[in-house]
């Protein structure tokens, strides 16, 4: 079954571009499972973002027009109103395509192709206020197409299918639950973490917040919580990478550093920025605990990956949080410094147990992605007919 993904931007949305690597791969190394994606991406894309793609021996690239960007918008309004994509659906049938993959590319409601349509979450329902009036009402007229268009819908946590049916009351299709797993290779493991780690000037004792610093990703709680720490004579460690720029407002990195700066803070939350992915995992790998504070979550890739290497998490409650850190977290209040301080502070030190912890973790981290690739393939053959 040959499935159609359009590229997702990296530079728009890591999150999603890493979903369809992860996905691809977990699939090559499942067996296949007699799914081979397709990846449909505009001329104008770079080669570097291909890249890894092109290390996946199940997965074919096809570069077109087609999915240029300029002309996309137009598109879009022409699917909305004729109700198909007619350039989108040609490319596809002569490329022998069985199935599409639909995220932020909306086909249209008379495509002639099976759609899976990826919803991984509904932030703008619980934080409308992150997003611009367009902004907002261009998500939900999208996910409204598709819940109304007969998709067979995807989702990442059995959280976000609350959210469906408190949102979308009428939604008639059946929802399928496939949570993302992410497992890493021995290659990727082979440097020692206290030397990521001082190759960054850290502590041996510091908290790991690999984060886009968006707005809802609530870095401000964490300065709130380091000032009062600092206050009562403890000195915490937070280390901090990700993309600096918030799409949605150029504000949040500056306002972050001048509370920074007034509250004296600059040895306390180390500013990283986008760092090498191999240097993510290594200090994940040495830090106290994973740091995640957001204020909304899909499932999230930073909670998945410390899962995978056995890594300690610090996490704010949300309901989702919970779901994914299965027990193996201590959650704080996502609105509360205080709350924060205390679970930073009552963290213990790494212990000898640590690389056995681990290991056990990683062979885990192994079966769930089987389960990830294994499951999405059902979903795949249910959207083709296959299984009725």
């Amino acid at each position: 079954m040959k499935i159609a993904f359009p590229l997702i931007d990296k530079n728009a949305w890591r999150g999603g571009y890493n979903y369809l690597l992860n996905l691809f791969s977990a699939l090559e190394t499942t067996g296949g499972l007699n799914v081979q994606p397709v990846l449909f991406a505009g001329e104008e894309v770079k080669a570097d973002d291909l890249i890894q793609f092109r290390s996946l021996s199940n997965t074919k690239i096809v570069k077109s027009c087609v999915f240029n960007r300029q002309g996309r918008k137009w598109r879009q309004f022409e699917a909305l109103l004729s109700g198909r994509d007619n350039r989108a659906e040609r490319l596809f049938l002569r490329h022998g395509i069985d199935a599409v993959f639909e995220n932020a590319w909306y086909f249209g409601r008379r495509f002639k192709l099976p759609v899976i349509a990826w919803l991984p979450d509904f932030q703008h329902r619980h934080l409308p206020e992150m997003f611009s009036r367009y902004g907002y009402w261009r998500r939900e007229l999208g996910f409204r197409c598709q819940v109304s268009a007969g998709r067979c819908l995807l989702l990442s946590s059995g959280n976000a299918r609350k959210d469906l049916e408190r949102f979308y009351p009428t939604c008639r299709a059946t929802p399928h639950v496939v949570p993302f797993a992410v497992e890493f290779p021995d290659r990727m493991l082979s440097a020692r973490p206290d030397a990521v780690r001082q190759r960054y000037g850290l502590p041996a004792h510091f908290f790991f917040l690999p984060n886009q610093f968006y707005a809802h990703k609530n870095h401000s709680l964490v300065l709130s919580a380091l000032a009062r720490l600092e206050k009562n004579g403890q000195e915490i460690v937070v280390a901090a990478s990700g993309n600096p720029q918030d799409p949605r407002g150029a504000q949040t990195i500056q306002r972050l550093k001048h509370e920074i700066r007034h509250n004296h803070l600059e040895t306390n939350f180390v500013f990283l920025g986008a760092i090498p992915y191999a240097d993510v995992i290594g200090l994940m790998r040495s830090a106290a605990a994973l740091l995640n504070p957001s204020l909304f979550e899909g499932w999230s890739t930073s909670v998945e990956e410390a899962k995978a290497l056995g890594t300690p998490m610090i996490l704010s409650d949300l309901e989702v949080h919970r779901e994914q850190a299965e027990g193996f977290a201590v959650f704080f209040k996502r609105h509360s410094s205080s709350s924060l301080a205390a679970a930073l502070a009552d963290c213990p030190q790494i212990g000898e147990e640590r690389q056995a912890v681990e290991q056990t973790a990683r062979l885990a981290a192994r079966q769930r992605r089987q389960t990830f690739a294994r499951k999405f393939a059902a979903v795949v053959r249910q959207c083709c007919g296959l299984d009725r």
